[in-house]
């Protein structure tokens, strides 16, 4: 009965007390004392001061003959019991953790998947096509990349007795399990990976390249100016159809987007003929399939950029330009209908995938709860 009552104030007292005592600190490599709480388990990073020793060295021979019949190895194997609980609140913290990174990945996917909804009804309401794409407008934003979030743990658990000759106010000598902190990852959907960063910073600095052409002035027989244009507008296609989702509006808290407004010149819709030599060597060139006849149209770009990106820092910086433009309208509309097609099929795809995982780690719950996280 006494040693009961003994292993339950060790579990739950001397924990609390030593964690209190040394207070919360970040984590660093090395050892860590393990609290456990309800479910989970709380790792604090142990002073440098601190001295590990074997229980049976912070207690009195007297209690050991009181109690243990004088044996320090019973003693140091009766704190042991309680290695097994720890270990399993600590694999309850790490399912935790998963299913966390998961839930927080589905409604991030599914925000992104109501968003292209939104674009598609946008487009729908308003009458957009590939002969009217005058006032279309839209946001092109991160469409996001799985990554991986970095958690801790405790690896290697012992009990031990827990000194600290540094401690401001000295309390008495701690048994608690104490492990080796480790590092773990778990995938986890970022809406804004660096890699976006970096192609918006291209995308910069493609606007800026052919912004300097048209100033420079340029015809629709201009085929050095044109074949750098098309070189430019080509590569730009294709980060942004691949690497960003269309939608109608960014959030407030969105800084890192690039926008388009399209626009008939004067109101009305007024084609040109493009030169069929032109569009020969464009297709040749870029795969570019340019329809014989273009729109002139007025486009406004603006590119949100906030992050570092080759060791720059770019904070809610926006970078814009507006020129005239000869716009193959059923292409570009075509381009946006595939992308959000494309991109919904893959999104409701690793959205799939992640609703599998997400109840895997359930059961792996429900089942450490069942046995009571390996505690007695």
């Amino acid at each position: 009965m006494l040693r009961a009552m003994w292993l339950n104030r060790f579990i739950g007292v001397s924990l609390m007390l030593g964690l209190v005592a040394l207070g919360p600190a970040p984590l660093l490599a090395g050892p860590v004392m393990v609290e456990i709480q309800t479910e989970n388990v709380k790792l604090t990073d142990l002073a440098g001061a601190t001295k590990l020793v074997v229980p049976s060295s912070c207690v009195t021979q007297k209690f050991l003959d009181d109690y243990f019949g004088g044996c320090s190895e019973s003693y140091d194997a009766y704190c042991a019991r309680v290695i097994p609980c720890a270990q399993g609140h600590m694999q309850a913290t790490i399912l935790n953790d998963k299913l966390s990174d998961v839930i927080d990945s589905i409604n991030s996917v599914d925000s992104q998947i109501a968003r292209l909804q939104e674009t598609l009804k946008y487009i729908a309401d308003n009458g957009f096509s590939g002969t009217n794409l005058n006032g279309f407008k839209l946001i092109g934003i991160p469409a996001g990349e799985m990554l991986t979030n970095t958690h801790h743990s405790a690896v290697g658990m012992t009990a031990s007795c827990v000194t600290d000759p540094t401690l401001t106010h000295p309390i008495a000598d701690l048994v608690a399990v104490v492990g080796t902190s480790s590092d773990y990852t778990n995938p986890h959907f970022d809406l804004t990976p660096l890699s976006a960063l970096t192609e918006l910073k291209g995308l910069i600095d493609s606007l800026e390249k052919i912004k300097k052409i048209i100033e420079g002035g340029i015809g629709i027989t201009d085929v050095r100016k044109i074949k750098q244009i098309a070189a430019l507008t080509a590569n730009a296609e294709k980060v942004i159809s691949s690497s960003f989702i269309p939608v109608v509006d960014k959030r407030h808290d969105e800084y890192n987007y690039a926008g388009i407004v399209f626009s008939w010149r004067e109101g009305k819709r007024v084609q040109k003929r493009f030169p069929s030599a032109v569009r020969v060597l464009l297709k040749a060139l870029f795969k570019l399939d340019v329809p014989e006849y273009v729109t002139c149209m007025d486009l406004g770009i603006e590119i949100g950029l906030n992050g570092e990106v080759d060791g720059k820092t770019y904070k809610e910086g926006i970078y814009g330009a507006n020129f005239p433009a000869l716009v193959p309208e059923q292409i570009i509309f075509k381009i946006v209908k595939n992308s959000i097609s494309s991109h919904l099929q893959a999104y409701e795809k690793l959205k799939l995938g992640l609703l599998e995982t997400k109840e895997g780690i359930e059961a792996q719950l429900a089942d450490l709860r069942a046995k009571s996280f390996g505690c007695d």
